[in-house]
């Protein structure tokens, strides 16, 4: 019977040691001293614990910044008309076809969507807006002044003949 109780001891003793290891263990927390402060005491031991990064010069990441146009620029995202103002009852000079960039030299916003006059090549003509994008700064660009409407050209009058 000794025996077994010194066996039974034994186990009992190797199975609390395993327990014992499985268990969390509990870190005191420092007490702040005269002249320290916890703050100090956790980034020196945080320091301690920190380690440095690996060589990242294989993996250096490159920015390429695209500038704003100083020069506003319009495009369309279908061929649109331009003409000597806006509207469909001024003269046809060109169009601006989708794909094709020309200069902003001017805008007329008292409509929505605005016209913008624009240069392309060597004519200046009233683009609508409807399908068009901007790009750069148009806050310094001068409000236009639409050109007179275009007269009608004149038109027959049926006259009457009196009969004989």
């Amino acid at each position: 019977m000794r025996k077994y109780r010194r066996i039974l001891s034994v186990f009992g003793v190797l199975g609390a040691a395993v327990l014992a290891c499985s268990f969390p263990t509990i870190t005191p927390t420092p007490q702040a001293g005269a002249g320290d402060s916890l703050t100090s005491q956790a980034l020196a031991q945080a320091a301690g614990s920190l380690q440095p990064l690996p060589d990242q010069s294989e993996h250096t990441a490159t920015v390429t910044l695209t500038a704003t146009p100083s020069v506003p620029m319009i495009s369309v995202g279908l061929a649109t008309n331009c003409r000597t103002g806006p509207g469909a009852s001024y003269d046809y000079l060109t169009a601006l076809l989708e794909g094709e960039k020309a200069e902003v030299v001017g805008k007329y916003t008292s409509v929505s969507p605005p016209y913008w006059v624009i240069r392309k090549g060597s004519v200046t003509c009233w683009l609508w807006g409807q399908s068009a994008t901007v790009e750069g700064n148009t806050s310094t660009l001068p409000e236009m002044i639409p050109p007179p409407s275009p007269t009608p050209p004149p038109t027959s009058t049926p006259t009457t003949t009196p009969a004989p």
